[in-house]
Order: C-alpha cells, then sequence, then structure tokens
C-alpha cells in the first residue's frame, strides 16, 4: 500500500512540474497600458522587458502586445533586433499617443522585424517622430494573416507616418497586408522620408493601404527634400 501511494505521489509532482513550468515560462503576452514594451531579438533568442515589471523574459512563442483600455496612452513600443536576425511581434488594439516615437523599430543589417497586425491599432507621435518609427538597414514588413487587422499611423512634425523621423531616411519597408493608413506630419511622408529624409525600397504587395504626405512630403517615398527610390 505503502509502495503504490509513493508511485501516485510520484505522478502527482511529475505532473505539476511538467505543467507549471511552462506556465510559468509562457508569458508573452503584455498589456500595454501597465507600461511601455521593450523587445530585443538577440542570436541567442527574444527578450522582451516591461516598465515596471517584466526584465528580459525569453520568449517561447512570438511576442503579442495587447491593451486592456480603449483610450490612448503614452506608454510606447521598441524593437530591436541585432543583425541576421528574424522577430515577429504581434500588436492587438494599441492605441498610442507619445511625445516621441509611439513604435520604433530598430532593424540591424540582414534582419527582418515583422509587425503582424490584430484589431484596430493607432500609432501617434510627437514632433520630429514617425508614427511607426524604423531605423537601420534591416527590413519592416507589415502583415495581416487574418484579414482583419489594421494600423493607423500619424507621424508629428517633421516625422513620416511609417519610416524616418526628422532628418532621417525611411527604407526597406514591406506591407504584405491589413488596412493601413499612414500619415505623415509637415514636412514627412507618408511611408518613407521625414524632412529632409529619403525613402526607398518601399514594396506594397497587398492590403488596403492608403499614405498621406504632410505638406511638402510624398505619400510614399521623401520627405520635405528628400528623394525617392525603388518603390
Amino acid at each position: 500500500m505503502q509502495k503504490r501511494v509513493r508511485g501516485m505521489i510520484s505522478f502527482v509532482l511529475v505532473f505539476l512540474m511538467a505543467f507549471s513550468t511552462p506556465l510559468t515560462a509562457l508569458a508573452e503576452e503584455y498589456d500595454l497600458a501597465q507600461g511601455s514594451v521593450t523587445v530585443n531579438a538577440k542570436a541567442d533568442g527574444t527578450y522582451v522587458t516591461q516598465a515596471g515589471g517584466v526584465t528580459n523574459e525569453k520568449q517561447t512563442t512570438d511576442t503579442v502586445i495587447t491593451q486592456s483600455t480603449d483610450t490612448a496612452t503614452t506608454n510606447k513600443i521598441t524593437v530591436n533586433a541585432s543583425s541576421g536576425v528574424d522577430v515577429e511581434v504581434t500588436i492587438e488594439d494599441v492605441n498610442i499617443n507619445a511625445s516621441g516615437a509611439a513604435m520604433s523599430v530598430s532593424r540591424g543589417e540582414g534582419s527582418s522585424v515583422t509587425v503582424e497586425l490584430e484589431g484596430d491599432n493607432n500609432l501617434t507621435s510627437g514632433t520630429g517622430a514617425a508614427g511607426l518609427q524604423t531605423s537601420g538597414g534591416g527590413e519592416l514588413i507589415i502583415q495581416d494573416e487574418d484579414g482583419d487587422g489594421s494600423l493607423t499611423a500619424q507621424g508629428g512634425e517633421n516625422g513620416a507616418g511609417i519610416g524616418g523621423g526628422d532628418g532621417e531616411d525611411g527604407s526597406n519597408i514591406t506591407v504584405t497586408g491589413g488596412t493601413v493608413t499612414a500619415t505623415g506630419g509637415r514636412c514627412g511622408a507618408g511611408i518613407g522620408g521625414g524632412d529632409d529624409g529619403s525613402g526607398s525600397s518601399i514594396t506594397v504587395s497587398g492590403g488596403e493601404v492608403t499614405a498621406v504626405g504632410g505638406d511638402g512630403g510624398a505619400g510614399i517615398g521623401g520627405g520635405w527634400k528628400g528623394a525617392g527610390s525603388n518603390i
């Protein structure tokens, strides 16, 4: 009888360990209302830090950033991809109105950052920043695999809707799906460069895309005094 009880206890312990460990590690959904979220994609994995709580939490699946409040938050999203590293981040019903860049994506050489759209997402940035701001030599891909996502990106003065901030280029941007509306601030492109910034290697292969430049900026291409190429 004792042997049987010991066997049952061992089974229960193994069962609890097997199921409790993944539940502790699997925390890939983050509520932006709780604080700004930073995603760092490195050669050994993707890590998430959230202001006021999570620190360098290693991901086991794609990262999902949601928002539990309908009103706009000043909390921001930052994605950094090291050279040669690919990462996908899903944004779902986020609504950001920030003094800087609402969402910024830094791409190392040979890297790609994919932003999957779920629900309705709004990114509004302040002076000098793009709504969805990009930098670096890698690629930004905006997609909507389920066909029900949207993105509205509004640049601040001198910033693009999607692309470069003030004086910055916006390049290597691909939109494959989703309802995307990108509006540049004064002198910024809808998709492309900010004021005095160029827009190059920009591809729209799917979705419903509306791109409106601010005064002096292209819909898709360069901002004021900036060139547009390979579009």
